[in-house]
């Protein structure tokens, strides 16, 4: 019998605060461009090139970052895409993906990849997840990448080694939580210990199994799940099922308590570019010791800054020491050797604090406010229901089920702009006049003006993701006698 074929998960899931301004909510670390013309998503798909098939490449990120996710990767199947309806950190984002891959590969050799890390050297990577895929041929645990460390690190975790298992193998001896630096410095020095890299490879049934046996709650969960893929009840399904969950790493869920767990020793040139002053190493700077990163900057008398100017000029004149930092969404000054704070203040600046939605006792009984919905609020339609899992002040997140042999109104928004993705079930869609086929792993952006019209020929779910304008339809024709002058806005909300 033929080996499996490896696929490769990249989890682009996070929002990025860390580089706040430049970072936001709609436009996340993985999406920017740090390091040249391309995105550290893009760059990280590139450096799998011939290592993975583009059809065993999938992406793990958040329904509200689909449509981003595809633009920065327009070779990515649709059906590559594993979209959560919110956040819940990376145990259920991989347990999510686990139970596609087994779907559609089968117990296959799985590569996780974060989507927004710095290897400088591609090869050298592919040699060593060729070498870790073939070890865990064999080896029925979890597999973890431990890079020697070059200096004391307190923005990194780190993993002892233990018994050797030979090839550059070594058992899991204890995961270390990020150090102080006097702590760090004796890691590094004590030659046991390896940085976190957040990089792992596993066969599919084995991390299952592992997540059974450490997180019983969580897995039987996702195996319920598992059996709706495909159905037209997936999305609502999936949201029940995110709504019970409370947000967890892989590391705390599973690594960190598996008996079974290996590493693989590996040097290479990596870094996980959490902090304005990592961003810095890996740019030259100028005699005074400044790193300019973009934009047009003038510095007069100025020692050891990080300026990142974005699309507007930035002068700075007499400082040492400071990270400067401009984008659309605000202007960062702060001390150089704090640049590991700016997350905090990001979520102070959101009104979140501790990085958590807000959830009042409204919120978690489903009544608006600017949160992710602790349980998804239903909304009744004579065509189905809408599911609202998500409304903030920039985003509107909504589940469409669409009955079998209904349809919704003719329609356009004024100010609204919506990405619609077509989850499961055939239908029609009028835009601007044309008729075109609704097929799962389809997606289409409907602009402002624009004329449109959805019907299910089969019971349809459809994932939508819109600006925050839930009241904003004109309704031109309807089933339902919605439609006229005086009925354009019925009910508060579209649809």
């Amino acid at each position: 019998m033929p080996e499996a074929k490896v696929v490769v998960v990249i989890i682009a899931g996070g929002e990025g605060k860390r580089f706040w301004p430049l970072s936001s909510a709609d436009r996340p670390k993985q999406f920017l461009r740090l390091f040249g013309p391309r995105s550290l998503l893009q760059e990280t798909a590139a450096r799998l090139q011939g290592l993975v098939e583009p059809s065993r490449l999938l992406v793990a990120t958040g329904l509200a970052y689909a449509r981003l996710t595809l633009e920065h990767l327009p070779e990515l199947p649709t059906d590559n895409l594993v979209c959560e309806p919110v956040p819940r950190n990376t145990a259920p984002a991989l347990a999510l993906a686990a139970i596609h891959i087994r779907r559609r590969f089968g117990d296959v050799p799985v590569v996780v990849l974060p989507a927004d890390h710095h290897v400088a050297d591609a090869a050298a990577l592919r040699a060593v997840l060729v070498s870790a895929v073939e070890h865990c041929r064999s080896f029925g645990g979890l597999l973890t990448f431990g890079i020697r460390p070059t200096r004391p690190e307190t923005g990194y975790g780190y993993i002892q080694i233990g018994r050797p298992e030979g090839g550059g193998f070594y058992q899991v001896a204890r995961f270390k939580e990020k150090p102080s630096l006097a702590e760090a410095r004796e890691l590094v020095k004590s030659g046991e210990y390896l940085w976190n890299s957040g990089m792992f490879v596993w066969r599919n049934e084995c991390f299952l199994s592992e997540l059974a046996r450490h997180q019983p709650a969580m897995a039987s969960r996702f195996e319920a799940l598992a059996g709706r893929l495909g159905s037209g009840d997936y999305a609502t399904r999936l949201a029940d099922c995110y709504a019970e969950l409370e947000p967890i790493s892989v590391d705390h869920a599973v690594l960190e308590r598996s008996t079974n767990a290996r590493v693989m020793v590996v040097d290479l040139a990596w870094d996980d570019v959490g902090s304005w002053t990592a961003l810095a190493r890996h740019h030259e700077p100028d005699g005074s010791g400044n790193v300019v990163i973009g934009g047009e900057v003038k510095l007069a008398d100025c020692r050891d800054c990080i300026v990142c100017a974005g699309d507007r000029p930035v002068g700075v004149v007499g400082v040492d020491n400071l990270v400067i930092a401009a984008g659309e969404t605000g202007v960062l000054v702060c001390d150089r050797h704090r640049s590991g704070e700016v997350r905090e203040l990001a979520d102070s600046l959101a009104g979140r604090p501790g990085g958590r939605p807000r959830e009042g006792p409204d919120e978690a009984n489903g009544a608006r406010g600017d949160a992710v919905f602790a349980y998804p609020r239903v909304v009744d339609k004579p065509w189905g229901q809408e599911i609202w899992w998500a409304e903030t002040g920039a985003y509107l997140g909504k589940i469409l089920e669409v009955r079998a042999g209904h349809s919704l109104s003719l329609q356009y928004h004024r100010e609204k702009l919506e990405t619609l993705y077509f989850l499961a079930g055939r239908g029609a869609l009028v835009l601007d006049g044309r008729e075109y086929a609704i097929r799962p792993g389809r997606t289409v952006t409907i602009h402002p003006g624009v004329a449109h019209r959805i019907s299910a020929e089969t019971d349809l779910t459809i994932y939508e993701a819109s600006t925050a304008h839930p009241s904003d339809v004109v309704r031109l024709e309807d089933d339902y006698g919605r439609a006229g002058p005086d009925r354009t806005r019925q009910g508060g909300e579209g649809d």
